[in-house]
C-alpha cells in the first residue's frame, strides 16, 4: 500500500484528502505544519506529498520543498494551494520533485488521476492491483458455470435483495456465515462523492461494535473495479415496509424498536459518529427475536468534521425525518439524529410521518415552522409517549434530550410506567 504524506493546517482539508485516498487504498499520514511534514518525512516511508503552501505560523510550502531539496529527498510532491500564480515562483521551478501545481478549489476526480499517474510513472507493476482494506480471500468476480450464483470478493452471491440509487445489494455467504454484499454500481464510479460517501459508510461500520447497528465484515475493491461492503446477514425487515403492510405498530413493540435503536445510536455518537440520515428504511427489525439494527450510515459524518465543512444551503437526508437545523442546511450535531428517531417514533405509532405534507418545499417547512399534531387513535397514545416525541422532535436542539443516551434511559423509563398502566 502506498503511503501519501498531506501537509495542510486546515482539518476540512486533511478529511477531504484522507476520504478520498482511502477510497483509492492509500494510506495516509496527516502533518499540520512544514515542521510536522519534515519530521514525517524523516520517521516514514513516504511515497508521495500533497503539500499546502500556505500554513500560518511555522514554516510555509516554499520552505518545505527547500528543506526537502537540501536534504536530498526526492519524494513526488503535488503543490496544493488558493494562491494563483505561486507556480511561477522560481524555488517551485527549480524543485524538480514538485510533480504538479494545483490551486484550490479542484476537481477530486483529477486530484486522483494526478496521484495515480505520478505513483505509476515509476512503477513496472500494474496498477489495477487488488486494494482492500481488510484481510480477504480472492476477490474476483465471475460466474460459476455450474450454477446460477456469483463469487464476488469471496462471497458467494445466491440473490438480489436491493437496489438503490447508486448500488446493489446481495444476500450471500462469506466463509460460512450469511451476509449481505453491497456493491457499488458500476456507472456511478466516476461519481467521486458517491464512491466517498460508500467508503464512508465502510469506514464508519469499522468504527462501531454493537448489537443494534449492522456489522461490517470487510470492505475493498476488487481487481475488476468493483467497490464493495460485506456485513452481517440480517433476516429482518425495514420498519418502513413492516409499515406498509399493517398500518401501525403497537405503542410496546413502537417503543421497543426505539429504544434499542436509540441504544445503537448511542453507541455511534460515542464514536464522535452522526448519522443524518435516520429514517424507517433504516431500521431493520426481526420480529421473532426482537432484534433491531440502524443501517446505512452513507451520509454520516464526524460530528467534529460537521461544525468545520457543512456547506451553507446544501440540504442532505430525508425530508420527512429531517431536523429543522438540517432543513435549513445550519450546522448539525447529534441532535438531529434525536429528532428524527422521534419521527420515526411517530410514524411507527400513526403510521405517517409527523411533518408529511403534498410537497418536498411544504414538508420541509413544516419541519421547521409546524407543531406536532396528534390524531384520534383507538387506543389513543399515551401521554407519556407523546411528550418524548414532543421533546424528540423539539424545533429549537436545546429544548430536546442533550444526548442519545439520556434519550434512551427516558424510553427505558417509559417501557416501566407503560408496563405498570396495563
Amino acid at each position: 500500500m502506498e503511503t501519501i504524506l498531506v501537509i495542510d493546517n486546515e482539518k476540512e482539508m486533511q478529511e477531504m484528502y484522507e476520504e478520498l485516498l482511502y477510497l483509492q487504498g492509500y494510506r495516509v499520514i496527516s502533518a499540520y505544519s512544514g515542521e510536522e511534514g519534515l519530521q514525517k518525512v524523516e520517521k516514514y516511508p513516504i511515497d508521495l506529498i500533497i503539500l499546502d503552501m500556505e500554513m500560518g505560523a511555522g514554516m510555509n510550502g516554499l520552505q518545505v520543498i527547500a528543506a526537502l531539496k537540501k536534504n536530498k529527498k526526492k519524494i513526488p510532491i503535488i503543490v496544493a494551494t488558493g494562491k494563483i500564480g505561486m507556480e511561477k515562483d522560481p524555488e517551485i521551478a527549480l524543485a524538480g520533485n514538485v510533480h504538479r501545481f494545483m490551486t484550490k478549489p479542484f476537481s477530486l476526480k483529477e486530484l486522483a488521476e494526478t496521484i495515480r499517474r505520478i505513483l505509476d510513472a515509476g512503477k513496472q507493476q500494474p496498477a489495477d492491483a487488488v486494494q482492500t482494506h481488510a484481510p480477504q480471500p480472492q476477490t474476483s468476480v465471475h460466474r460459476n458455470k455450474t450454477s446460477s450464483r456469483l463469487v464476488k470478493a469471496g462471497c458467494v452471491i445466491e440473490e438480489c435483495i436491493g437496489k438503490g440509487g447508486s448500488g446493489t445489494v446481495y444476500k450471500g455467504s462469506y466463509l460460512g456465515t450469511p451476509v449481505a454484499i453491497k456493491v457499488l454500481r458500476g456507472d456511478t464510479l466516476a461519481d467521486q462523492e458517491t464512491l466517498i460517501r460508500f467508503q464512508r459508510e465502510a469506514q464508519i461500520l469499522a468504527s462501531i461494535r454493537h448489537p443494534n447497528v449492522i456489522e461490517l465484515l470487510n470492505t475493498g475493491k476488487t481487481a475488476e473495479g468493483e467497490h464493495f461492503i460485506v456485513m452481517n446477514f440480517f433476516p429482518g425487515r425495514t420498519v418502513e415496509a413492516i409499515i406498509a403492510q399493517e398500518q401501525r405498530l403497537s405503542q410496546a413493540e413502537s417503543l421497543s424498536i426505539i429504544t434499542k435503536a436509540a441504544d445503537g445510536m448511542a453507541a455511534a455518537h460515542r464514536q464522535k459518529l452522526v448519522h443524518r440520515d435516520l429514517k424507517p428504511s433504516n431500521i431493520l427489525y426481526h420480529r421473532p427475536t426482537g432484534e433491531v439494527k440502524v443501517i446505512d450510515f452513507g451520509i454520516s459524518r464526524r460530528i467534529a468534521v460537521d461544525q468545520t465543512i457543512t456547506q451553507q444551503g446544501f440540504v442532505m437526508g430525508t425530508p420527512q425525518y429531517m431536523s429543522p437545523e438540517q432543513c435549513r442546511a445550519d450546522v448539525v450535531d447529534q441532535r438531529c439524529d434525536i429528532y428524527a428517531l422521534g419521527a420515526c417514533f411517530y410514524f411507527m405509532l400513526v403510521g405517517k410521518g409527523p411533518f408529511d405534507r403534498r410537497t418536498v418545499l411544504e414538508t420541509l417547512m413544516a419541519q421547521v415552522y409546524d407543531s406536532i399534531r396528534w390524531p384520534d387513535l383507538e387506543p389513543p397514545i399515551s401521554p407519556v409517549i407523546c411528550q418524548i416525541i414532543e421533546k424528540m422532535t423539539a424545533k429549537d436542539t436545546d429544548d430536546r434530550y442533550s444526548s442519545m443516551e439520556e434519550c434512551r434511559q427516558v424510553l427505558e423509563q417509559a417501557k416501566t410506567i407503560l408496563e405498570n398502566t396495563r
